[in-house]
């Protein structure tokens, strides 16, 4: 994945794009046991990164929102469970952590950061606002649904910010004339040096 991310133009290496994409999808299709969340998420990471470098658009948002569908996270265990989960590193869990309050709080920011990042790498694209259609009222029905308040917050935060980008998008490609379909760079808005640009972008340069 890293080496696509390095030289995704290159002939040789771009034809390897589909491939790996379908590959790595059908095994995040195949652990969708909360066990082995932490796979899922290094896995969606690792295809964020491959999407925004090779430009093209992997559908990722629906395999964060299954996540947080479930109602494990929809209230806080009593149990406090083990040390913190090292996400980057961790393939699963033991049923112990599980179970646990730490496993479970760790689930829920992994989800909502991985869903942010993969959101912020089309940020540009004259199709951002039709992207997050289903992702906010996903967001919006955990957020009424849970009843740990900071997951409601965050959830609530989150559609903020995709909502303002959207109106972003919407603004800068009225200007351009593009419609939702505009082929091309997949983040063709992108400003020039210097412009007023899109308030997800700076998640690029941390995580992308």
């Amino acid at each position: 994945g890293r080496m696509l991310c390095a030289s995704p133009a290159e002939n040789q290496l771009k034809s390897l794009v589909y491939p790996y994409v379908q590959v790595t999808l059908g095994v995040i299709k195949h652990v969708n046991a909360p066990k082995y969340y932490p796979l899922r998420m290094r896995l969606c990471a690792a295809l964020t990164r491959v999407g925004y470098h090779a430009k093209v658009y992997i559908p990722l948002a629906p395999f964060y929102l299954d996540i947080l569908s479930k109602k494990d996270l929809y209230k806080t265990s009593n149990k406090g469970g083990d040390q913190p989960i090292e996400w980057d590193t961790t393939i699963k869990v033991s049923k112990q952590a599980l179970s646990g309050r730490v496993y479970q709080e760790g689930a829920f920011e992994e989800t909502l950061k991985g869903l942010l990042v993969f959101l912020s790498s089309v940020c540009y694209s004259p199709s951002f606002a039709e992207i997050i259609v289903h992702v906010v009222m996903q967001l919006r029905v955990f957020a009424k649904a849970t009843t740990v308040n900071r997951f409601r917050r965050q959830a609530k935060d989150l559609i903020d910010k995709l909502e303002k980008n959207a109106a972003w998008v919407n603004r800068a490609r009225g200007a351009k004339g593009l419609s939702p379909q505009a082929e091309g760079d997949l983040n063709c808005l992108r400003p020039a040096a210097g412009g007023a640009g899109s308030g997800l972008a700076p998640l690029h340069t941390v995580h992308l």
